[in-house]
């Protein structure tokens, strides 16, 4: 095969790149499954122990890339809501497919528990 018909990297690296820092998917699931959701809501209905700190981050991060609304209802204390844009809604739709996916499709032996270990 001619070098130049080599493909060079996988599709999927920009998704996979996108979910890659651990929690980011996490989030995308939660607001998707929960809608509008204030940040201590957010933060306790994710699994595991994420920090406020980290979870700010890759909200902010979210929020820089137009998939995250952020609303700050201007009042004191604060009260500022999250919630997924139309476009945050479509790789909602794509975690849900792969959820899908990987309950249709049997994993090789040495994957098949990963379903059922919770995130780091």
């Amino acid at each position: 095969m001619p070098e130049s018909a080599v493909p060079k990297g996988c599709p999927l690296d920009r998704i996979l790149k996108f979910f890659a820092p651990q929690w980011t998917a996490h989030i995308v699931w939660v607001l998707g499954q929960n809608g509008s959701l204030r940040f201590s809501e957010l933060s306790r209905a994710m699994p595991g122990d994420i920090s406020a700190r980290v979870l700010s981050a890759r909200l902010k991060h979210m929020e820089d890339l137009g998939l995250v609304g952020r609303v700050d209802a201007g009042v004191y204390p604060l009260n500022v809501s999250y919630s997924l844009s139309d476009e945050g809604e479509a790789l909602h739709r794509l975690l849900l497919r792969i959820d899908q996916l990987a309950d249709e499709t049997p994993l090789p032996a040495a994957l098949a528990n990963l379903r059922d270990q919770a995130p780091e």
